[in-house]
């Protein structure tokens, strides 16, 4: 239990530090690139800094926060598969939350293709995601995006 309230100042000190600077080490990017009338490749780019990390769409529960991709109900969106991660993969053991894992270093980019409707012009949503680096994490956080198609 001990271990639990100290992790918990932990996080909470250094989200309030980290946000008292001013520092946000992922900055995301969102484009699209037609493949046909209907079809796109949504292109979802994490610049991550030195030293930090963004997680895979795919982690196991009780781990750092996986990365998510969603989008805002009512949009006629039809996903086409999973998203594909692309960058600098780590795999391995991770000692602060002892367990296997899949993050992303400097840069990633999530590429989901959709199907749209005829007439649709944009795709709106978020990105969930966490990051980390040796030492410490921020909370989760979302990014809203708007894609011009």
């Amino acid at each position: 239990m001990r271990g639990i309230i100290l992790s918990f100042f932990f996080f909470v000190g250094t989200f309030g530090y980290l946000f008292a600077q001013g520092e946000m080490p992922v900055k995301w990017s969102f484009t699209a690139e037609k493949i046909n009338s209907q079809e796109y490749e949504l292109i979802l780019t994490a610049n991550v800094e030195e030293g930090w990390y963004v997680y895979s769409q795919n982690m196991e529960e009780d781990g750092p926060i996986p990365t998510n991709i969603s989008f805002d109900k009512g949009q006629k969106i039809e996903r086409l598969g999973d998203a594909i991660e692309v960058g600098k993969k780590k795999e391995a053991y991770d000692e602060m939350f002892d367990m296997q894992i899949v993050k992303y270093a400097n840069k990633v980019k999530f590429l989901q293709k959709v199907k749209v409707e005829r007439g649709v012009k944009v795709v709106k949503g978020e990105v969930e995601f966490m990051t980390c680096d040796d030492h410490r994490c921020l909370p989760p956080s979302s990014v809203p995006f708007t894609i011009k198609l």
